[in-house]
């Protein structure tokens, strides 16, 4: 049954994603990966572009393997932020998760999910 809510939240929210868009209304959206003192950014220019390239990009964050038990795990931080221009007002959403690096990419998916849904209303 909760397989059956995700996929019927999911169809409801991707196929409202390209009704919702307005060629000419201008949307943003960056995925902001942090470990330690390294931050890379990814920018994109528009929803869709954000929803079909983060998912690729996410999916290409690996976990490492620790073979020494004393070594520490790391945390890792990710930032997503969305701008949705629409009716001459803005909507900026941003969340992050900061979590050990074998759980982010589980957790920001779910972060992805929520904020897209709340963007697009």
């Amino acid at each position: 049954m909760y397989k059956t809510y995700l996929l019927f939240l999911n169809f409801i929210l991707f196929s409202s994603l390209g009704i919702a868009q307005d060629k000419d209304k201008p949307e943003h959206a960056y995925l902001k990966v942090k470990t330690g003192e390294e931050t890379i950014t990814y920018e994109f220019n528009s929803i869709i572009d954000f929803n079909e390239n983060s998912e690729k990009i996410l999916n290409e964050v690996t976990v490492p393997t620790f073979t020494n038990k004393k070594e520490k795990e790391p945390n890792i931080t990710i930032e997503i932020s969305i701008t949705y221009h629409a009716n001459h007002s803005s909507t900026t959403i941003t969340g992050s998760v900061t979590t050990l690096l074998s759980s982010i990419v589980a957790e920001v998916k779910k972060l992805r999910t929520q904020l897209l849904a709340i963007v697009i209303g």
